[in-house]
């Protein structure tokens, strides 16, 4: 399997008002997945990829706190994370999707 066939890559989109500790229970929960993916490196790239998100939510949000009113848009790889700015707002949508791409708001792949 090449490396850009990998299903690896994580996009998180979240809407106002969800709490953050849902969110990082959720993840938590994915990682368990995760950690019965069969090809070893997918398996530690998407762990990887799961806990640079958690880390990201733990360090800039307190647990009891909401997603913004805009929304929160996440790109998460094994060794990136990147925020995405919303083309709508408020985000409307609760996604996540653990792929070979990325996805945007609007539906799109990046």
């Amino acid at each position: 399997m090449s490396a850009k066939n990998l299903f690896d890559k994580i996009t998180l989109i979240v809407p106002h008002r969800r709490p953050i500790i849902d969110i990082v229970s959720q993840l938590q929960n994915e990682e368990e997945i995760a950690k019965n993916i069969k090809n070893e490196e997918t398996r530690k790239n998407v762990l990887q990829a799961l806990n640079n998100i958690i880390n990201y939510l733990r360090f800039s949000f307190s647990p009891r706190s909401e997603i913004p009113e805009e929304g929160l848009i996440l790109y998460a790889h094994k060794d990136k994370l990147e925020l995405g700015s919303p083309k709508e707002k408020p985000v409307k949508i609760n996604l996540y999707r653990c792929d070979d791409h990325f996805y945007t708001y609007m539906g799109e792949t990046l």
